[in-house]
């Protein structure tokens, strides 16, 4: 916290991700606003960019019938992959399969949770190279954003959007203030309800039906 507060103290201008984090620094260090400035995160659309992929010694092969729903992360709190677990459970008499990339915090209580379910339906990936992770964007059907019900979840817009974005994939993420500076439901994505695994659920059906 206090070199956070010692940092904006000293500088000229601040540079953060959303008018949302500018409001909370505001609020929490008590700088003047008119110090910040937003800018996005964005993402190297070199790499992230739409591309198709057929097969690749890279890449897992995808599940044959199964529409593909694509999610990576650290595993932190605020990425709420227990919400997808339990969302993949709902849906697990239906023809999806999720592919989890990564690993972090709260990886050893994921695998548990689909222990619990005994769920067959997902599979755990290691992490990739950024430019290998393009080509699991791009493979996937239907890709997932935050979904955890913490402070920081409503002020930040995830990496993984503007790689969305940028690969032109479809993608659910949960409806906060923050994601509303950028996004529009149905317009660039499906919002759905925070740490909702029901809501979100639902939205991997609505998608599923408007692939085409």
């Amino acid at each position: 916290w206090f070199l956070d507060w010692l940092s904006c103290r000293l500088a000229d201008k601040i540079l953060l991700d959303t008018n949302e984090q500018i409001k909370y620094f505001v609020s929490e260090f008590k700088i003047k606003k008119e110090n910040f400035f937003r800018l996005f995160v964005g993402t190297d659309d070199n790499l992230m960019k739409p591309r198709e992929v057929l097969s690749s010694n890279d890449l897992p092969a995808k599940p044959s019938g199964k529409i593909l729903v694509f999610f990576y992360g650290n595993y932190i709190p605020l990425q709420g992959a227990k919400y997808i677990i339990e969302a993949a459970n709902i849906l697990k008499g239906e023809n999806f399969h999720f592919n989890l990339l990564g690993s972090g915090q709260e990886y050893q209580g994921a695998v548990e949770l689909i222990q619990k379910f005994g769920l067959k339906n997902i599979t755990f990936l290691p992490r990739v190279s950024y430019e290998k992770l393009s080509l699991y964007i791009n493979q996937a059907d239907i890709c997932l954003g935050i979904f955890g019900h913490t402070p920081k979840a409503n002020r930040v817009i995830p990496n993984k959007v503007f790689d969305y974005l940028a690969c032109a994939k479809p993608f659910i993420t949960a409806e906060t203030p923050a994601v509303k500076e950028l996004l529009r439901d149905r317009v660039h994505c499906l919002f759905c309800q925070i740490a909702d695994p029901k809501d979100l659920a639902e939205k991997i059906l609505e998608l599923k039906n408007n692939l085409a």
